[in-house]
């Protein structure tokens, strides 16, 4: 999404690069007004809607055509006239210039300030974060001797913002967050910087709604590599705006990057992780290309252990150890969340908390990496109620024992890996599939940029549609498990979401 400002501006210097094709002397009288104008919608648009690097060019031309009009004011005279020479040099400037007013366009097209859903709930959003120290829990990532685990982990909440609440924008830390992040995929690292523009549906430290004497409580855990807590910030906002508190967990080292409050970054450990970013071989490759093809889970399985195995011990090695962290995390939030509840809990964090946390409705759920985490974990400890995986998978969990809890697999069109679990399941388990889908569209990326789209990062399904299938089988699956109610969507779902392939099992 353009926003207004900037796009009149463009708009507005289109026109005066257009009439500039036509001699001065043809050129109507009412075009000397524009570029002050332009000059005008511009200095509100930086006021109101922010610098961002995608209307640069635009920047650059309207400085041009400021000083070209300076210029023919304080000298009418040489800007009249002339031969062949003149008319080619200004045809030719005119049409540079509105090619580079063009990437304007194509940039914010490509890298727009896009808009997340509306939140579909009754309750308003309220959301916030906390650093937590396990003093307990050396980390495994730092070298100092005296370092414990520190986490950051965003909330998102139902609330009752007062009159002067601010919203939050998408990203707190945008120049950080972004430079990190187009590390790990070959980008730039301004690229993603105006997702600080982005605002969100949330607001900052609005306090906690009192409709409810107590809120069901989900954790969830990012994906690996370039994963964050703020990764499935629509979905956040789905489940606080429907009466869940959510807490979000930044997995430092694991994840893109954690910010702490006084400033230290703890970006993802790329030397911990060295063996997994080896360029694969041609085996591997094949492997991999085998796996792709493939409509047998089981084939599926078979050839990512082969996969896993050409790429040797310490890659597989360092994911064992990741996803014991994770967990352990998770464990180690649960138990902050108790303290929060009981009001023993840091002084930092907010008295509405206090006896408002049910923790004996509990969900855990994770995307990717964070998918495989939140199934550990939900496998080992009674406490997870319910549980989601959102398209994860390691095979180091294929032993793992079988469900007992509710479960619920939520897959893109080719991964039929959930299958090794779904299959000797105890516990009601559910499958979607979701056709046209990929890895990514699991995550905000679906909505964020066309061109993950272009780049096959993303299925052709349309990002929005995405969001909302996942929100709609998400919020089903945890009220109905969670909060005790109807859910018709895993009942007899029919043809709602023609693009959705469904299964369950064990499930009444």
């Amino acid at each position: 999404m353009m926003q207004v400002f900037d796009t009149l501006t463009l708009l507005i210097l289109l026109v005066v690069l257009v009439v500039c094709y036509l001699p001065i002397v043809k050129r109507p009288r009412w075009l000397r007004y524009l570029p002050p104008l332009a000059l005008v919608l511009a200095l509100i648009h930086l006021a109101v809607e922010g610098f961002r690097w995608q209307m640069m060019p635009a920047y650059v031309v309207l400085v041009l055509i400021l000083l070209w009009s300076g210029w023919q004011y304080w000298n009418p005279k040489t800007s009249v006239g002339g031969g062949r020479w003149v008319t080619i040099r200004r045809i030719t400037g005119v049409s540079l210039a509105i090619t580079l007013l063009m990437t304007s366009g194509l940039f914010s097209y490509l890298f727009p300030i896009f808009e997340l859903p509306q939140p579909s709930g009754p309750y308003a959003v309220g959301t916030t974060d906390y650093h937590m120290i396990d003093h307990n829990r050396p980390e495994t990532y730092t070298s100092g001797p005296s370092d414990n685990r520190e986490l950051m982990v965003q909330v998102w909440y139902p609330a009752e913002p007062d009159a002067g609440a601010v919203i939050t924008p998408y990203w707190r830390h945008p120049r950080i967050q972004s430079a990190e992040l187009a590390k790990g995929l070959g980008m730039p690292g301004f690229i993603l910087s105006h997702s600080g523009l982005v605002p969100t549906h949330s607001f900052w430290n609005a306090p906690l709604s009192d409709a409810q004497a107590a809120y069901p409580v989900l954790i969830f855990s990012h994906g690996f590599g370039q994963g964050s807590a703020r990764q499935n910030t629509s979905l956040m906002e789905a489940l606080a705006s429907h009466g869940y508190v959510v807490f979000s967990i930044d997995h430092a080292y694991i994840g893109v990057a954690s910010i702490y409050p006084d400033g230290r970054l703890a970006a993802f450990d790329q030397e911990a992780f060295s063996a997994m970013f080896e360029p694969p071989g041609p085996e591997t490759v094949a492997l991999y290309e085998a796996m792709d093809a493939s409509t047998d889970w089981r084939e599926q399985i078979s050839l990512l252990e082969k996969a896993m195995a050409t790429m040797g011990e310490g890659a597989g090695a360092a994911m064992i150890e990741a996803l014991a962290i994770q967990q352990a995390d998770q464990l180690f939030v649960l138990e902050e969340i108790g303290r929060m509840q009981s009001g023993t809990g840091e002084k930092d964090h907010p008295e509405w908390f206090k006896g408002r946390l049910d923790l004996s409705r509990l969900g855990i759920f994770g995307m990717s990496f964070g998918g495989s985490t939140a199934l550990g974990t939900c496998v080992a400890d009674p406490r997870c109620k319910a549980g989601i995986n959102l398209d994860g998978f390691q095979d180091s969990q294929i032993d793992l024992p079988p469900l007992e809890r509710p479960f619920m697999f939520m897959n893109n069109e080719s991964s039929l890996f959930y299958n090794v679990m779904f299959e000797k399941a105890n516990g009601p388990v559910y499958a979607v599939s979701i056709d046209g889908s990929t890895h990514w569209n699991f995550l905000d990326v679906s909505i964020i940029s066309p061109l993950f789209q272009m780049m096959g990062s993303t299925g052709p399904i349309d990002g929005y549609r995405m969001l909302e299938i996942t929100e709609a089988y998400v919020l089903a699956f945890f009220d109905k498990y969670l909060k005790g109610q109807d859910a018709p969507l895993l009942d007899s779902p029919g043809d709602t979401y023609s693009e959705v392939e469904f299964r369950k099992m064990n499930a009444d």
